[in-house]
């Protein structure tokens, strides 16, 4: 198969695929790595690497929705406790995010 051919199997956009709402966060992770690498390779086209990057724009918004939707979890369940390693926690998990 040349390499054109396998190229444009592989770039098939996740939501074609599949329902965005279906994917898990990693999964929505691995796409987006999967996509970089894509567009990184310099075989692909200009109206492929397009296709690629609002699928990668669209991946990496569903991510920010599931990770503040995360956040919100967290600070319901934190709610007004005055546990530091709770807070500690917070600080940790959520400030590589945002």
């Amino acid at each position: 198969m040349e390499l054109e051919s396998q190229l444009a199997l592989q770039t098939t956009p996740a939501t074609e695929q599949t329902q965005l709402s279906q994917l898990s966060f990693e999964q929505a992770l691995l796409e987006i790595e999967t996509i970089i690498k894509q567009l990184e390779h310099p075989n692909t086209s200009l109206e492929n690497s397009i296709a690629l990057y609002k699928e990668g724009v669209l991946l990496t918004d569903y991510c920010n929705k599931l990770m503040e939707n995360f956040k919100g979890e967290i600070l319901i369940l934190q709610g007004d406790s005055d546990d530091p390693y709770l807070d500690e926690f917070e600080i940790e998990l959520l400030d590589g995010y945002f």
